[in-house]
């Protein structure tokens, strides 16, 4: 747990000594963690995208669970 949480922390590409200053100039702008798009909140798009995997997974739990 010690490890993990000194090694997986939430920093940008550019705070790791094995990036080059090449790769650091390729990188896009950091905008900081925790900097969300802003959404409308509708869920319909959302749900119509989902559709297929929800009655697909209905269908197959279902089979599985009945045999």
């Amino acid at each position: 747990m010690i490890v993990w949480g000194i090694y997986f922390r939430d920093t940008t590409p550019r705070e790791y000594p094995a990036v080059t200053p090449e790769e650091i100039k390729a990188l896009p702008d950091f905008r900081g963690a925790g900097i969300l798009e802003e959404h409308s909140g509708s869920v319909g798009p959302l749900t119509a995208r989902m559709a297929p995997v929800i009655i697909v997974y209905f269908c197959s739990g279902w089979t599985l669970w009945l045999y």
